[in-house]
């Protein structure tokens, strides 16, 4: 898949040269940072299923699920496997219903997420992104929308940046999620590409991925974690998406 994008985009002639930069395009979350942002996320779900009885979250439900989904796509080849095939099933399950706006199917299996366990029928065979994003008709716009408020439902990612970028590191297991959920949102960034979009679209995903994945990581250290290290990460992430949205508006 990447090596298609980048022959695309820059032609076979230099593909080769490019070859470090498709590797360090799918850096991964370490497996123990991975269980943390699952099992945070499956708390989000429900938190915002609920929500959702009685205000307005656009594709917040839909787009916390595709998050879970991506989380065990990396992950089919440790040593969960099993478990992790269940929750992409599940998740992409929960994905459908709330496309469909069916709430009580989405909050129902949602529901069945907190004691999930491996089945043995479920497909465990490696799916693309893109894949992922045609089981549900995934759109930019509503994987953009968890950087907003916690208030509606979102992961309140903006203003997280914003607050390190200003005041620093407080609290790195809380910077150690934050890294996990953009570089989850990372993933599917680069496949989510407007019509038209130039090169710097992929360009600043694969960055995105990677800044993300390193501050995650960083992060997992938790009291030996070097704060100005991810102050500094967080300082570049958020420049990175200031710089995509700025070319790339509404």
């Amino acid at each position: 898949m990447r090596s298609k994008m980048l022959r695309r985009l820059f032609g076979a002639s230099v593909l080769a040269v490019l070859v470090g930069v498709v590797t360090a395009a799918d850096p991964t979350l370490p497996p123990a940072t991975a269980g943390k942002a699952i099992e945070a996320d499956i708390a989000h779900l429900n938190t915002v299923i609920d929500l959702s009885k009685t205000k307005k979250v656009g594709g917040r439900v839909k787009a916390t699920a595709m998050l879970l989904a991506v989380y065990a796509e990396e992950n089919l080849a440790g040593k969960d496997g099993a478990k992790m095939a269940s929750l992409r099933a599940e998740a992409l399950k929960i994905a459908i219903a709330a496309q469909k706006k069916d709430m009580a199917a989405a909050g129902t299996a949602a529901k069945g997420l907190k004691a999930l366990s491996a089945d043995a029928k479920a497909d465990a065979k490696p799916m693309k992104v893109e894949e992922l994003i045609a089981k549900s008709d995934f759109g930019i716009g509503e994987l953009m929308d968890m950087f907003g408020g916690s208030t509606g439902g979102g992961f309140n990612i903006e203003k997280d940046l914003r607050e390190i970028k200003k005041n620093g590191v407080k609290n790195a297991e809380a910077i150690e999620l934050l890294g996990a959920r953009t570089s989850a949102i990372a993933a599917y960034t680069l496949e989510l590409r407007p019509k038209g979009a130039t090169k710097e679209w992929d360009t600043w995903a694969i960055e995105m991925k990677k800044l993300s994945t390193d501050l995650a990581t960083e992060a997992a250290k938790g009291k030996t974690a070097d704060l100005a290290k991810l102050k500094k990460i967080a300082t570049s992430l958020d420049a990175n998406c200031t710089n995509c949205h700025n070319k790339f508006k509404d």
